[in-house]
């Protein structure tokens, strides 16, 4: 594997973060499993708070120990939260795929930037950054937009049907993040 493959997996990786098959049908998903208006809300306040708190101590995991490592966590608590919303029930089943999914998002977030710029400065091309993250960040919203038809009509068979098709796209990313190659930077 070469550092330069690494542009294309991390489209990989970003489509497949943000390829949400369940976000067209979530507020239902949420009512048919019994949770009211307080408990989502509860539940989403939950994700956002793991989001800001592992924040920083998972940049310095990235900086310490890797962007790579970084990613493989990060899409690694992606896929396992993804699992427990497909098979779990209620708020109390969900909540452990909330903190999953805070996990995941903070551990990507960053870590994907960092490795792009990093990959690219080894390649001396990190003129190329802003064109190519701008590539990422058209690849994700593209996905989410695809995401948002495909899911619509899986939601007509259940309204898990998008999740077990979710794990397969989640397992996707963590597939890709094993693949990359850690550039050579500047250890702290």
């Amino acid at each position: 594997m070469t550092i330069q493959s690494n542009i294309w997996k991390l489209y990989v990786i970003k489509a497949s973060k943000w390829m949400m098959l369940f976000m067209p049908t979530i507020y239902l998903f949420f009512k048919e499993n019994g949770m009211d208006i307080q408990d989502i809300m509860v539940l989403q306040a939950i994700y956002s708070i793991t989001i800001a708190v592992i924040e920083v101590p998972s940049g310095y995991v990235a900086d310490v120990l890797g962007r790579k490592n970084s990613m493989i966590v990060g899409t690694a608590f992606g896929f396992f939260g993804i699992v427990i919303y497909a098979f779990s029930f209620g708020f109390w089943g969900f909540l452990p795929a909330a903190l999953c999914l805070g996990i995941g998002q903070s551990f990507v977030s960053g870590s994907d930037t960092a490795l792009m710029y990093d990959s690219l400065k080894e390649m001396n091309r990190e003129k190329d950054f802003i064109k190519l993250e701008g590539r990422t960040i058209s690849m994700g919203n593209f996905a989410e937009a695809i995401a948002f038809i495909i899911g619509g009509f899986l939601a007509d068979f259940t309204l898990r049907t998008p999740f077990y098709y979710q794990i397969v796209i989640a397992f996707i990313g963590v597939f890709v993040s094993f693949l990359l190659t850690e550039p050579n930077t500047e250890k702290m």
